[in-house]
């Protein structure tokens, strides 16, 4: 066997080869050398489909490994034994059909971004050399954008004929030569590089080598646009005329189906990237320029993908050029939509928070303000002074809030019993804060919860006191939350039901969804559906999904997990339920078994105030008790 310095030297060589050979073609490339092998670019693509097949073999072999039910150092063991392919002759392959002008020059640089992870000056070297290779063909762009959006429908990968490379590098040569065609082709950088179709050689849906792309087309639009707000007023006729239209057609007398027809001859709403472009260079003049009120409101009202920073952007402007704005209760809450993709929306909104004068937009800010750091407060990486310093900051900015206003209607709604959506006042605000604060941080015990399953009857989380439950907060377009089930199901499985309980919240807009996804894929355990404006996912201030919340026997909440299902969370998990088990046990044991879920609570005073949950079980103990000393 290697000893770890040999198999160490062994790994740092194969994962600094790649760098080394690029930087060679990089030198080659700069020189405009050529290779004189003549073996055609097919041939020499074997070397690389050899390679792509053999690390899918190895992702599949440490999958296997992983799922194994082994010892930890015996897994450990067939992982150093598996080790990575050889990527060499792969990128070797590469290298040359670059240096020779293959006809798969494209897929070449495709393969080289992705193995090698160059550099951006690197990067631009390559893409430099496959945009001169492919050249200004707006039909390679629009061909790709055809079968791109065909693919989006079917999510058949050979509906894409082409890799990207070629549509991508199409495009950067159009913005190059001046074509005609450079405000579509930058549009196509900046819009189509955030969702590009992974079946490409070399291509991932999230590409870590397109930003220098979208840059590219970013400061091409924004040459070409300028600060003309007449772009914006164009693009808000446009939308007009198509909400007009498509409210035309839903309210017409036709038939469900052609009214599906219609819609989809209709055709997607106006994009609204390019108003955004103009609106944000507007903005840049500093307050100059005539139309910068509305510029700001519009980058707010108008959100486009991968816009956060322009929708903040918005917010910043009306901060610094306009005190005496009146609505920002309104703009916090769509600032807040931002909060949970773009982390210094969270920043701006603390600071606003002690800045604003009007009373309703101060706690309006401090409402916000306290949510955030309610959910940082949570996270476990924050050492236990950090946590107490923000859930202090969170109470302090909490206390008080609504003095003064407390009958004023609040920016966001509540729910009613039976469902609908009610003003909220800030008196409510305030007191919803509180109880995130009081119920539903780690540490704390839970409150009364009650959801509606999807068949429509009501169920509470004291319904499984005594369990151990894991609430999977997740939604059927959340890839993530679905790739986590099979393990959610290994679970069930192996934990007895009588110590532990999922529940599924569900927050997808429409019930019909949930109920045709699990027709077809039904969950072993609990499923509530809450919907995308739930109250109780406010109050628990979950704000991504999947989001896993795990509840201890005595309502205590052991964790909150945000993020993929992980095996540390699987194993905390699995601690919690023999936990509860011991404890169980330890409590048949007792003579006096009214006192036992008196002993499984923690001393704390939000404890004493929330465990309402427990006492029908104490209860029980008491009868039973009762019973037995009278047969005595």
């Amino acid at each position: 066997m290697k000893s770890n310095e040999t198999a160490t030297g062994g790994c740092f060589r194969q994962w600094l080869l790649p760098f080394v050979l690029v930087a060679v073609l990089l030198v080659q490339i700069s020189a405009g050398a050529t290779q004189d092998d003549d073996t055609p670019s097919s041939e020499q693509w074997i070397a690389i489909d050899a390679y792509n097949e053999a690390m899918q073999a190895y992702w599949t072999k440490q999958s296997e490994i992983r799922n194994a039910d082994i010892p930890d150092e015996e897994r450990e063991r067939l992982r150093q034994e598996f080790g990575l392919p050889d990527s060499a002759p792969a990128i070797a392959a590469a290298i040359a059909i670059m240096q020779s002008d293959g006809e798969r020059l494209a897929d070449a640089a495709g393969f080289l971004m992705g193995q090698a992870r160059p550099s951006e000056d690197e990067q631009q070297s390559i893409l430099d050399a496959v945009a001169s290779h492919i050249g200004p063909d707006w039909v390679l762009v629009e061909d790709y954008i055809k079968s791109q959006a065909a693919f989006l429908e079917t999510y058949d990968a050979d509906i894409v004929k082409r890799p990207t490379w070629h549509a991508v590098a199409a495009a950067r040569a159009i913005i190059e030569s001046n074509h005609e065609r450079s405000l579509e082709a930058a549009e196509f950088l900046v819009q189509q590089t955030y969702s590009l179709n992974p079946g490409s050689v070399g291509v991932a849906l999230s590409s870590w080598w397109l930003p220098p792309s979208r840059s590219l087309g970013e400061a091409t639009l924004s040459k070409l646009i300028g600060s003309d707000w007449n772009v914006v007023r164009n693009y808000l006729d446009e939308l007009n005329a198509w909400q007009n239209e498509e409210k035309a057609i839903r309210e017409s007398d036709l038939d469900e189906e052609d009214k599906a027809r219609r819609v989809k001859e209709l055709g997607e709403a106006p994009n609204p990237y390019r108003a955004a472009v103009a609106s944000l260079a507007i903005i840049d003049l500093g307050g100059s320029h005539e139309k910068t009120l509305e510029a700001a409101e519009f980058l707010l009202d108008h959100p486009t993908r991968g816009g956060a920073a322009r929708a903040l952007r918005g917010a910043e402007t009306l901060a610094a050029h306009f005190p005496d704005y009146d609505q920002w209760p309104l703009r916090l809450k769509q600032v807040n939509g931002l909060s949970s993709a773009y982390g210094p929306a969270r920043s701006f909104v603390i600071d606003l928070s002690e800045t604003l004068d009007d009373p309703l937009a101060q706690a309006t800010a401090r409402y916000f303000a306290a949510s955030f750091l309610i959910q940082s407060a949570n996270n476990p990486q924050l050492s236990t002074d950090e946590r107490i310093a923000q859930q202090e900051q969170a109470e302090e900015l909490a206390n008080g809030l609504s003095a003064g206003i407390e009958d004023e209607t609040f920016v966001l709604a509540k729910q009613s019993d039976d469902g609908t959506e009610v003003p909220m006042t800030f008196a409510d605000a305030e007191a919803e804060l509180f109880y995130s604060l009081d119920s539903t941080m780690v540490g704390s015990v839970v409150s009364d919860v009650t959801g509606r399953r999807v068949d429509g009857t009501e169920d509470t989380l004291a319904d499984y006191a005594g369990r151990v439950v894991l609430v999977d907060f997740w939604a059927t377009w959340c890839g993530p939350c679905k790739d986590a089930f099979p393990k959610l199901r290994k679970m069930v499985e192996e934990f007895p039901e009588d110590r532990f309980q999922i529940i599924g919240v569900s927050v997808d807009e429409e019930l019909d969804t949930v109920l045709d996804y699990l027709a077809d894929e039904p969950l072993e355990w609990v499923v509530w559906h809450v919907g995308n404006e739930s109250e109780l996912v406010r109050r628990w201030r979950v704000t991504g999904y999947p989001t896993y919340v795990l509840v201890g026997p005595d309502g205590t909440i052991i964790n909150k997990h945000p993020g993929a299902f992980n095996a540390g969370f699987r194993a905390e998990i699995e601690q919690a339920v023999q936990d509860a088990g011991a404890a169980e046990n330890d409590a048949l044991s007792s003579t006096d078994p009214s006192k036992q879920h008196v002993a499984m609570r923690p001393e704390s005073s939000a404890v004493v105030g929330s465990s309402w949950w427990l006492r029908p079980s104490r209860e029980l103990g008491k009868a039973a008790l009762e019973r037995s000393v009278g047969r005595d």
